[in-house]
């Protein structure tokens, strides 16, 4: 069995939070802690060249004023870091699982042989 299980509360941050784990994962060869720790930005219709950033997690000066120099308006999220995400992935040999930094979580996985739970 192999594939990844994710999920994060948000509302509209949601589709942007998970899009943004799973390229990270996926795309650019990230572990999944790296994947889920990386800072994020959401874009919010109709005003898609406004981009939010983390709070506590704020992509680099040098990136955000590269947006700035093509139009866009850069700002840190106001009510804080976005996502709580929690991601477990299953596509490689071994299991891996992260629960965001910036939520409340923990990720564990089960040790079937010594029936235990292992930190990640």
């Amino acid at each position: 069995t192999s594939g990844i299980v994710i999920g994060t509360p948000g509302g509209s941050t949601i589709f942007t939070s998970i899009f943004q784990v799973l390229l990270n994962d996926l795309e650019y060869g990230m572990s999944t802690r790296d994947a889920v720790d990386t800072p994020r930005f959401h874009h919010q219709l109709p005003k898609v060249k406004t981009l939010r950033f983390d709070k506590t997690r704020v992509v680099d000066e040098d990136v955000r004023a590269a947006l700035r120099k093509r139009g866009y308006e850069t700002i840190v999220n106001p009510w804080g870091d976005m996502g709580d995400i929690h991601s477990i992935n299953l596509l490689g040999q071994d299991p891996e699982a992260a629960s965001d930094p910036r939520g409340r979580g923990e990720a564990r996985i089960l040790d079937r042989d010594k029936r235990a739970w292992l930190p990640f």
